[in-house]
């Protein structure tokens, strides 16, 4: 990276906290968002230093999800809810990727074969693709195992070892796959690939993202956060109606309210064109809420703002918390209690953690609608009809 150094001092330097890894995307996120430019050189060279121990890279490898955590506590508008970045780009034709073997290229030929870099195009990688590349796929692995013990006390369990057999198997496929790249690539002179690399360069892949995972786990970013302070909230669908005095565009409105939440310690994500929401604040990987905005224009500048707020459970903790509470009566009437008690905690803590999760949310959004009103009330303004306060009171 090059800076010039009167921005570089205009932004007050690098985030001292960043150590190990994260200053670059920090500074680089902090030049965009006072407006200036990022540049790309292509003819820029740049030299890595590689960890020549195992040890080394492990710690290389847990600082780089120390980095990950940090920036995620300090850009959390930037993170999905699982503590990834929400990245809608794609890269094409990259050397070291892992195949997908289970997936062909396709080719946008635009019309009449108008469309250009015909050959750089791929279809987008779904999230089956990319989840054994992922830190959590540890999870996931150790969740398998688990199932996989009780199957130990419960013999229809002993089905989910084959999947547990499954999921390793992808998993040293995967590394060994990317360990035959590297080795190509670094030996492409030589006809006989070096099998001791090959082996060292497999178990590297694998440690990788353990790595990260230990080191995400450690400061703070897992799956199970939460954002914003928790207090009990019916959750039910229900509109809020917020009076306003000063004239406001719809997107100045959702704009402001994104700010308020960012202020609780919660984020607003905006929807896409083809959504049927304007905002969704997460409180969890499981569970959050979403809203819509509509304005009625009452002349003089003044406006009434109505949002609709319903929950929003995620598909995939539903089905984890339905399909274990199933299988623990169902391990009840076969007179295996051990499992049931097991598979039924499982379920129980999925499903309080999804409605945690959006109680969390809902708490945190019409909190920061009581902002609007509060701000209203202060500025003199009188509603014709209630205000969110007691349309609350009315929609409980």
């Amino acid at each position: 990276m090059a800076f010039r150094r009167t921005h570089l001092l205009a932004l007050g330097g690098f985030d001292p906290q960043f150590r190990v890894a994260g200053d670059d995307v920090d500074i680089c996120w902090r030049v965009l968002e006072n407006g200036w430019k990022l540049g790309f050189c292509p003819t820029a060279t740049v030299f890595h230093h590689r960890r020549d121990t195992l040890q080394a890279y492990w710690k290389q490898q847990c600082g780089y999800g120390k980095a990950e955590a940090l920036l995620e506590r300090k850009w959390p508008d930037k993170y999905n809810a699982a503590g990834h970045l929400t990245w809608g780009g794609r890269v094409y034709n990259a050397r070291g990727l892992t195949p997908l073997w289970w997936s062909r290229g396709r080719i946008y030929h635009g019309s009449w074969g108008s469309a250009p870099y015909q050959r750089l195009y791929q279809p987008a990688v779904s999230i089956l693709g990319d989840l054994p590349l992922l830190p959590e796929w540890y999870l996931v692995i150790g969740f398998l195992a688990l199932l996989s013990m009780v199957g130990l006390v419960w013999r229809p369990l002993l089905a989910m070892i084959p999947v547990l057999v499954l999921a390793l198997g992808c998993t040293l496929l995967l590394g060994a796959t990317n360990a035959v790249i590297a080795s190509s690539c670094s030996n492409s002179k030589q006809r006989k690939m070096p099998w001791r690399g090959l082996a060292i360069g497999t178990f590297l892949h694998l440690m990788h993202p353990l790595a990260r995972l230990y080191g995400r786990l450690k400061y703070g970013l897992h799956p199970w956060r939460r954002r914003g302070v928790l207090r009990p909230l019916l959750l039910r669908a229900r509109i809020v109606s917020v009076w306003a005095e000063e004239w406001k565009a719809a997107e100045d409105w959702l704009h402001d309210l994104q700010l308020e939440l960012r202020q609780q310690g919660a984020i607003g994500f905006a929807g896409g064109g083809y959504d049927n929401w304007d905002l969704e604040i997460q409180g969890g990987m499981l569970g959050g809420v979403r809203t819509r905005m509509a304005i009625e224009e009452h002349g003089s500048n003044r406006q009434m703002l109505r949002f609709k707020i319903w929950p929003r459970c995620a598909t995939i903790g539903a089905l984890v918390s339905l399909l274990m509470v199933g299988l623990a009566v169902t391990a009840a009437f076969d007179h295996a209690p051990a499992a049931a008690a097991v598979l039924g905690a499982i379920g129980l803590l999925a499903g309080g953690r999804l409605f945690l999760e959006c109680a969390l949310a809902m708490h945190n959004l019409t909190d920061a609608l009581r902002v609007f009103e509060t701000q209203a009330t202060r500025s003199g303004a009188t509603s014709p009809e209630p205000v969110m306060g007691s349309v609350l009171e009315h929609s409980r």
